[in-house]
């Protein structure tokens, strides 16, 4: 044996040893010693060691078996019952299929009958429905044929019904025609019949209603029976005319008596007393008329429609159907409606107040004649206008009464134009001689004054700026075209003092335009350009007056003319004596302006014209002064020495 097999077979013994000292195979080992008696592990022993380990085992299996026994018995018992539990199921499930079998067809039917007695459930539900819908309750059926011919409630609403039926019957015919048409007949002659009987009565109610003042006294059964027949047009229109006569009757009483004993116990007090002053009784015959027409809208409205339109809907209304608009307000198929109503109203309103027209336009007349004051009859004139205005969206435009407050404007709008015309052919015709002052004479300040209170009486006016401008305007255009004419050639006034004495008319008529209108405006600016016209020619006046003073005008108009070079004023030595006389008056001179100009009467007008005179005398002495010293004038070489200012110095001088 090798010394290397030697070393290995070391290493395992030495390893074995390390596996025998572990845990495990010491437990076993002590397990195993039982079986060897101490003081006896010899071979024989050791030899018997298996055997006895063989009969422990098998001990140890019989025991095992022995105590399994009753295990296996319960298990055995426990088969049988499960084999008993599937015999009994297996006899279950035959004897329910068997059932199964035999009730199938009594559940198919018992489903058949569920099905339809649901379908039965939804045909009653539809008959109910149809009914509710179509058929009138027996307490409306005998509202309807009740013959005591009192109309209540009770009517009006089996009235309603009948129309809510008929208008369901619309939406049936489109499908069931049949059955729309039976029922449309059944309830025709019952409607007739109702709608007829409640006209009668409302005929009957009429006058009574009609001669209540105030509105929230009518009866609301009237009202609601009224708004029913707007269903039947013929029998509406027919009540609400005779509405209107009542109304009408009613108005001219109650406008007499304010006329002539005005309210209860003398409060208001009656309107004639004022007609010895035109404005306050046209102006108050008006007002009244204004207020009666409100109130008499008010009350046809409550008849003819759940609520009262305001003016600014019927307006909005309008300009939507001037712009092709046809939206409607609300949109009630019956026109139940405010708006829908308007029309009737409107109709209504226009008739009630043909009765007032007639007095009226007499009174209004005779104020307008007998009084030739062109600012009292513009003032009658705007005042008629702002009420016709008023009127015209709430009437008939070419009714009895709106025709009427537009011929009285009319003839308002003439009368005003007869008196002016008059005043300015008379002035026309008559010169007015001037004043020593030169200031407008009193003629004039009649017609300054008659223009400034119709300017104003203009202004104030409630009428649309470019509706009133339009007859006002060009009156206005005449009246001050001759105030300026007057003016403009008046014998025994020299040139300077006509134009001064027509540019203190001018500025004392611009001083009357004095409005934000428009048309006053354009006006305006009219009268301010002659004003400016008048200053420009009065400066150059004063001015050439001034420059011949002074000896220097021949040469400045010499100067001014085509032909310089052969002009004699422009020779050397005639310039220098001119030049040097210029010189020597502007060293005494105290004013630019000549006396005349001290009749001025707006400062600021004379202030204008003595700075004009001075930049207009500087410029000329400019335009001479450029000349002298022009080589191409031909003038000495020493003609310079002429020229003793230049000319900012001239300009200092003047004071300017």
């Amino acid at each position: 044996m090798t010394t290397q097999s030697l070393q290995a077979k070391v290493r395992r013994l030495l390893a074995a040893n390390a596996s025998m000292a572990s845990p495990a195979i010491l437990a076993s080992l002590k397990g195993v010693s039982e079986f060897i008696p101490s003081g006896k592990n010899d071979l024989a022993a050791r030899r018997q060691l298996q055997h006895k380990l063989e009969e422990r085992n098998l001990q140890h299996c019989k025991q095992l078996l022995a105590r399994f026994g009753c295990v296996s018995r319960m298990l055995v018992d426990a088969e049988e019952t499960l084999d008993n539990l599937q015999r009994s199921i297996e006899d279950a499930s035959t004897r329910v299929q068997a059932v199964r079998d035999s009730t199938g067809a009594l559940v198919e039917q018992a489903s058949a009958l569920n099905h339809e007695r649901s379908i039965l459930q939804k045909k009653n539900e539809v008959v109910g429905s149809l009914l509710q819908q179509f058929q009138l309750q027996p307490e409306h059926v005998l509202a309807l044929e009740s013959k005591n011919g009192q109309i209540g409630p009770s009517f009006l609403d089996a009235l309603d019904r009948v129309n809510e039926i008929k208008t369901n019957c619309k939406h049936l015919l489109e499908k069931y025609q049949r059955v729309g048409l039976e029922i449309v007949e059944r309830l025709a002659k019952r409607q007739e019949s109702a709608y007829r009987k409640l006209f009668h009565w409302v005929q009957g109610q009429i006058p009574v209603v009609a001669a209540r003042s105030d509105a929230t006294t009518i009866d609301p059964t009237f009202k609601r029976a009224l708004n029913l027949l707007k269903q039947r047009p013929a029998y509406f229109s027919h009540c609400f005319e005779m509405i209107g006569d009542s109304r009408r009757v009613m108005l001219i009483k109650a406008f007499i008596a304010a006329l002539c004993r005005g309210g209860p116990n003398g409060t208001p007090r009656p309107i004639e007393i004022h007609a010895g002053d035109p404005l306050r009784y046209v102006s108050d015959m008006l007002a009244w008329v204004h207020q009666a027409l409100a109130m008499e809208r008010e009350f046809l409205l409550s008849l003819s429609s759940p609520r009262i339109v305001s003016l600014r809907e019927i307006k909005a209304k309008k300009a939507a159907e001037a712009l092709g608009g046809d939206e409607k307000k609300g949109g009630g198929a019956d026109g139940d409606d405010g708006v829908g109503s308007e029309a009737q109203v409107i109709t209504a309103i226009s008739k009630v107040f043909q009765g007032v027209a007639r007095p009226l336009t007499v009174r209004i007349e005779q104020s307008l004649v007998f009084q030739p004051s062109p600012t009292l009859t513009y003032h009658l004139k705007s005042v008629i206008e702002f009420y016709w205005r008023t009127f015209r969206p709430l009437v008939e435009p070419k009714g009895v009464f709106c025709m009427a407050l537009k011929a009285l404007v009319d003839k308002a709008q003439e009368t005003f134009n007869k008196l002016v015309d008059a005043q300015i052919k008379q002035l026309s015709e008559n010169r007015v001689p001037y004043t020593p002052d030169l200031s407008p004479p009193p003629a004039i300040e009649t017609l300054l004054d008659q223009t400034r209170t119709l300017i104003k009486v203009h202004a104030d006016c409630l009428v649309a700026e470019s509706e009133k401008d339009e007859a006002f305007v060009p009156v206005l255009d005449k009246l001050v075209k001759a105030i300026l004419d007057a003016t403009a050639s008046v014998k025994g006034l020299g040139e300077s003092n006509g134009a001064v004495y027509s540019l203190n008319t001018a500025c004392a008529l611009d001083g009357c335009l004095k409005s934000p209108e428009g048309g006053v405006v354009r006006v305006k600016a009219r009268v301010s350009a002659v004003v400016k016209q008048l200053i420009k020619q009065l400066i150059t006046l004063q001015a050439q007056a001034f420059l011949n003073k002074a000896g220097i005008g021949e040469v400045t108009k010499a100067l001014n003319g085509k032909d310089v070079s052969t002009a004699p004023a422009l020779e050397e030595s005639k310039l220098r004596a001119a030049l040097s006389a210029f010189y020597g008056y502007l060293v005494g001179v105290n004013t630019l302006l000549t006396p005349e100009m001290d009749r001025l009467s707006d400062p600021w007008v004379r202030v204008t014209v003595r700075d004009g005179v001075g930049v207009f005398v500087k410029e000329s002495y400019g335009r001479l002064h450029a000349h002298v010293l022009n080589p191409k004038s031909g003038y000495s070489p020493g003609a310079s020495s002429m020229l003793k200012h230049s000319p900012k110095q001239i300009e200092t001088l003047l004071d300017i």
